[in-house]
């Protein structure tokens, strides 16, 4: 995916790396970022919260299922889900994580063919 930012202006094309320098190119050196950087913010801290609490419900739907009848509260679950993710986003880079990333695929394909496998059984017994 390519994130760069083309402006053509007299026939000429001017190459932006950021939307920073786009705004100020467009506004000015102040006025430019007092425009964009405010809703750049504004978008990040959402797709944050969107992405902790997809996060914390994958972690709860996964923790009813092996404990149904323990509750823990939302917080604690989203506390959880902040504390591995800022853990993994201080790893140098992804191929530091590939071997747990291996790991985690082969236990999802295990656990995924286990509960169809479950299930069926409970479907033949009723």
């Amino acid at each position: 995916m390519d994130h760069n930012i083309y402006h053509a202006r007299n026939g000429t094309r001017r190459h932006f790396n950021r939307y920073q320098e786009l705004g100020q190119y467009a506004f000015g050196d102040k006025l430019g970022l007092w425009i964009v950087v405010p809703q750049q913010l504004i978008v990040e801290v959402g797709v944050d919260i969107v992405y902790m609490v997809t996060g914390e419900n994958s972690l709860q739907k996964f923790h009813d299922l092996l404990r149904p009848h323990v509750k823990i509260r939302t917080t604690y679950f989203i506390m959880i889900f902040a504390s591995a993710h800022f853990v993994l986003s201080h790893l140098r880079n992804l191929n530091a994580i590939s071997g747990v990333s291996l790991a985690a695929k082969s236990k999802t394909n295990w656990i995924y063919c286990c509960s169809l496998w479950a299930k069926q059984l409970c479907s033949t017994k009723s």
